[in-house]
């Protein structure tokens, strides 16, 4: 913008003054500045320093936001859309996130601070959701398969497809991408998640409406949408037919679901009761069947015939003991809540508050052996700060808060991923970039 303004007042210079050699200095001066510009903005996305993907380390905002937002932007992980965090079981971070149109996965083998040059997974551009509810998913097998997934936008109005990639060669390539719905109605299949379980084999699940546009066809009520899955017992070259788990799910909230140490995958989601009654409910999938039928987790009664753009989170413990975090926008607690759930007695055994605050959002829940972390999102003043809780004792008692980080501008959904080892806070921000910060090193 400075060069095209530069370049209007020569112009206007160059019909003032009658010397024709002077028009053609003024000119060339000006056009030279401006190719350099450009020229260091591209070299700076080829070439980033290793101060943009350092744990928490100082930025200047207003270069990193006019870098991302130049059309000669590479794909990086800064200027990334909706990333995703999961640590391989090598102890490596990589990331999923959106950009052009393609789902790009890098990885990172020094916690954050380098990352390799992003991979394109769909080989064809995609109208891709990347908001903080939805966006691609990243998942490992058991021999170093790589497996990705994402929501396609299609024609509708909040319709969407489930995607799926995978690589066989450590994320150097992807196959071909494929869609594992196996019904082709223009409606919404959104909200995708997986989990690969003990014996190896994938799972993939994501909020459904073809229940929903059935029922609207035959003029009949159909609160929300439905939970589906799918398992693949090869990698990932192929699905089951689509499993239904549940009805009148909500529509617009993300869905989790998680590998237990006895080979289930245990989901959670919020589902619309009685009177819209938005609370959280869990299954337990195996395989092509369920477990567990459906059990409500939660009775805190947020009554809204609307969309909370809120899904719980989950994380299982060495005894499969479901921790939970979810969010109220009213009803007896509003707020963000933590639960600890017995998922053989289907009881809530303890529950608290963590913040009343109508400033409060998106929490996050980490078991790591008897430690438990529960960060969120809260509105302070003219800033939005990272919140963190921990308990010591898997949940019944906990320590003050701590702010561990904060932004001025916009942000993205925080997300806490461990190494097996360690705990993280993954984040990213439009000031400071993309960061991974430790958590409990002074513990």
């Amino acid at each position: 913008m400075n060069c095209l303004l530069r370049l209007g007042a020569v112009v206007m210079k160059m019909f003032a003054t009658k010397c024709l050699f002077l028009k053609i200095i003024l000119l060339v001066a000006v056009i030279s500045v401006c190719w350099s510009g450009i020229v260091l903005a591209v070299q700076s996305q080829d070439k980033p320093s290793d101060k943009i993907h350092q744990h928490g380390a100082s930025k200047v905002a207003h270069s990193l936001a006019l870098r991302c937002a130049s059309p000669f932007a590479v794909p990086s992980v800064d200027c990334a859309k909706a990333p995703m965090p999961i640590f391989s079981a090598e102890g490596d971070l990589w990331l999923s996130f959106v950009s052009h149109g393609h789902v790009y996965v890098a990885r990172s083998e020094n916690l954050g601070i380098d990352f390799s040059v992003p991979v394109a997974v769909n080989r064809v551009p995609e109208h891709i959701y990347a908001d903080k509810e939805n966006r691609p998913k990243l998942a490992f097998g058991h021999e170093g398969e790589v497996y990705v997934s994402w929501t396609r936008k299609r024609k509708a109005k909040y319709s969407g497809e489930v995607r799926f990639s995978r690589s066989l060669d450590q994320g150097a390539t992807f196959e071909a991408s494929m869609t594992p719905i196996d019904e082709g109605a223009l409606t919404s299949h959104r909200f995708d998640n997986m989990a690969v379980d003990k014996q190896g084999r994938l799972y993939l699940a994501w909020i459904d409406k073809r229940d929903k546009a059935a029922a609207d066809a035959e003029g009949k009520e159909y609160p929300g949408g439905s939970v589906y899955y799918s398992v693949s017992s090869d990698s990932g070259a192929t699905f089951t037919p689509n499993i239904k788990v549940v009805d009148n799910s909500c529509e617009c909230c993300r869905m989790r679901i998680a590998s237990a140490n006895d080979g289930s995958v245990h989901a959670l989601w919020r589902n619309i009761y009685p009177g819209f009654a938005r609370d959280n409910a869990m299954a337990i999938l195996s395989g092509s069947s369920l477990a567990k039928a459906p059990v409500r987790v939660s009775y805190d009664e947020w009554q809204i015939d609307a969309c909370p753009h809120h899904g719980p989170d989950i994380s299982l413990d060495q005894h499969d003991r479901m921790h939970v975090a979810w969010f109220n926008g009213g009803g007896k607690r509003p707020g963000l809540v933590y639960g600890r759930f017995d998922s053989q007695q289907d009881l809530l055994e303890h529950d608290i508050s963590i913040d009343s605050s109508a400033a409060a959002s998106h929490p996050r829940v980490l078991v790591l052996g008897d430690k438990v972390y529960l960060a969120w999102k809260r509105f302070v003043g003219d800033a939005t700060e990272v919140r963190l809780i921990t308990s010591f004792d898997g949940g019944e008692s906990w320590s003050a808060y701590q702010a561990v980080a904060q932004t001025k501008n916009e942000s993205d959904q925080l997300f806490l991923v461990s190494d097996g080892d360690k705990a993280y806070l993954s984040w990213r921000t439009d000031d400071e970039g993309y960061r991974l910060l430790r958590l409990g090193s002074s513990d």
